[in-house]
């Protein structure tokens, strides 16, 4: 068997690619390859550890509390054994690895001969893969993950990019690179300059899949980047504020909710320095990044290893660099709790630099931001453009999501024939529309405005979209399905007739699913008549499968969607097959709305987009 590994380095999209990959988990093994699910998650931290023999003070080791030696003995045969069952299973061709701590808690050529020995006893290492970003930019992001976790204890918040006595293993690449190298062989490495600009789609995990010849489409659904930085305006007071809750050893979950608001408060570029600073920095890695470009980049074009990202330019940043009082920022923070008051305003005499930043790309790479006003409650936020984001929240007042947003959008744009905020608009209770299992940031909404009835499958107001009551035919004007028909069993034309029985004459479908624009379809649990969701005796989340013929299965990793246990996901649409069901149910005037509209938060990547259809009217 063959071994594609991974190994970051961190701060590359490593957790982006790891999404990706444990998402399309049947996709991949039905091709032969096997992304491991028992190994540790997202990355394979497990089998790192089990090369950590002797090493009792190894942070891994601390961090998944086997520093004693039996403990870690019993550790490593049991993650071993794991494994082992996981590919008897299995049976795949290819075996993929990732954990981007391999290169820094791996550091030097014994402890990786150590792993490769772990490794190799389930096949050949064929392919390394490791992705290099520029170190400062790299130091910075490693900052901003600091002031989340609070461990601050190697950064000076007056000196982020300091000129380093001698270079920390991590940031030395030429010497991980070399170890890679002699371990593994030369002809396995394939190093990746992480460049954004360079990706398809300016994303990583697309150049991952290239790279590695995967059998994944690049616009399959989740392949957007999981770790956010912070603004740069805030980003000091913070690490000052998440160094004292950690010092004063207050509770983890106290930091994250007080960080988490307040950097949900501005949404700028990150930190960004003089570029001089950048520079003096820079210049302690020009030996090694010569090498490495003139050893291993010496067919990409130019004669440095990393561009210099605008820093060439003028001496002074139009990056914002002022930060807030203790004041303000305790304001902020009280604002912020109050129900739809999440946006700083700064008093009218402040004369220091706290406007949105410009929309010109800065120094630390992050890309521009564009005002948006929610589609849902219409308060303004700023939305990073180069961070594409269906899910999650995006409205820092309500916290609606890209794909609330969208859906705000287009039921204004259809009941209402104008883009205002949903919460802006008329109420008009003679338009009846309905929901299926709509989410309550919308549906409050909804019924203050219309005639909005939401309903369920399994409890009351009761909908089975595949098979309507007959007091629900021709009787809305328009009907919600967010992420809904994914869910329900075959055959799936079923829920779309049943869409289009209940709508009036004339009625709209505003529809989101997951769908991947090229590529076929994927059926989880072809065949399956129902299931249900339960704990293992290990406390793991399984659903089992039941067939028309009365066969059972269960599936150890399945996907569900609102949280483990809750609902399965049952397939991946493609466009082709969205498009051809709802014109076999009916519905005329179908559009695929592919166009990003930022500045009312609808910005993300290419598959999965809001569809509108409508039911003909009579004459049609």
């Amino acid at each position: 068997m063959n071994i594609i590994l991974h190994v970051g380095t961190e701060k590359t999209g490593s957790t982006a690619i790891q999404s990706v990959l444990k998402d399309s988990y049947r996709g991949l093994l039905s091709s032969g390859y096997l992304f491991p699910t028992n190994i540790g998650e997202p990355c394979h931290i497990k089998l790192t550890a089990c090369a950590l023999g002797g090493l009792n003070n190894s942070p891994i080791r601390k961090l998944l509390g086997i520093e004693e030696e039996e403990k870690f003995r019993q550790f490593t045969e049991n993650t071993r054994e794991s494994l082992r069952s996981e590919i008897k299973k299995t049976n795949p061709k290819t075996l993929v690895i990732s954990d981007e701590h391999i290169n820094a808690h791996l550091a030097g050529a014994k402890l990786l001969a150590e792993y490769k020995k772990v490794i190799e006893e389930f096949g050949t290492v064929q392919t390394v893969i490791i992705y290099l970003r520029r170190q400062d930019y790299f130091r910075l992001s490693l900052f901003a993950e600091a002031v989340k976790s609070g461990n601050l204890t190697h950064f000076d918040t007056d000196d982020l990019l300091p000129v380093f006595d001698r270079v920390p293993p991590r940031f030395d690449y030429l010497n991980i690179l070399q170890n890679l190298e002699e371990v593994f062989g030369k002809e396995c490495l394939i190093p990746r300059v992480f460049d954004r600009s360079t990706f398809p789609d300016r994303n990583v995990v697309n150049d991952f899949i290239d790279a590695c010849s995967l059998p994944l489409p690049h616009d399959a659904p989740n392949r957007n980047e999981k770790n956010t930085s912070i603004d740069g305006r805030v980003i000091r007071p913070l690490a000052k504020v998440s160094s004292f809750i950690q010092k004063a050893g207050l509770s983890n979950k106290l930091r994250n909710s007080i960080i988490s608001r307040l950097s949900g408060l501005f949404a700028g570029p990150s930190i960004v320095l003089e570029p001089s600073v950048h520079r003096s920095y820079m210049r302690q890695f020009e030996s090694q990044n010569r090498q490495i470009k003139e050893k291993y980049f010496s067919h990409l074009p130019g004669n440095k290893l990393f561009e210099s990202g605008g820093l060439d330019g003028a001496e002074q940043s139009d990056a914002p660099v002022a930060t807030l009082s203790w004041p303000e920022l305790f304001t902020a923070y009280a604002r912020s709790c109050e129900d739809g008051l999440f946006k700083y305003e700064p008093h009218k005499d402040d004369n220091r630099n706290l406007a949105p930043p410009k929309k010109t790309p800065h120094a630390a790479g992050e890309g521009e931001t564009v005002k948006a006003t929610c589609s849902l409650c219409g308060c303004e936020y700023l939305l990073r453009l180069d961070q594409f984001s269906r899910e999650g929240k995006l409205c820092t007042a309500c916290g609606a999501s890209g794909r609330s947003q969208a859906i705000g959008f287009y039921i204004s744009s259809i009941l209402c024939s104008n883009t205002l905020p949903l919460k802006s608009q008329k109420k008009d209770f003679t338009k009846r529309v309905v929901g299926l299992s709509d989410g309550k940031i919308y549906a409050d909404i909804l019924s203050r405005k219309f005639s909005y009835v939401n309903t369920y499958y399994h409890r009351k107001p009761y909908l089975d979209i595949k098979a309507p009551h007959e007091k629900y035919e021709d009787a809305f004007d328009l009907l919600i399905s967010a992420d809904v028909f994914e869910h329900v069993t075959e055959p799936t034309i079923d829920a779309f007739v049943g869409a289009f029985r209940i709508l009036k004459p004339g009625g709209y479908l505003v529809l989101t699913v997951p769908f991947v624009n090229k590529g076929e379809a994927i059926e989880h649990y072809p065949g399956a008549v129902g299931y249900r969701s339960y704990k293992d005796k290990d406390g793991t989340w399984v659903a089992e499968i039941e067939y028309k013929n009365g066969e059972i299965i269960l599936d150890r990793v399945p996907k569900f969607h609102g949280g483990p246990g809750k609902t399965l996901e049952m397939r991946i649409f493609n466009r082709a097959r969205v498009v051809d069901e709802l014109k076999n149910a009916g519905f005329v005037d179908i559009q695929v709305h592919d166009e990003n509209l930022p500045q009312h938060g609808i910005n993300w990547s290419p598959p999965s987009r809001v569809i509108t259809a409508r039911k003909g009217a009579d004459s049609e």
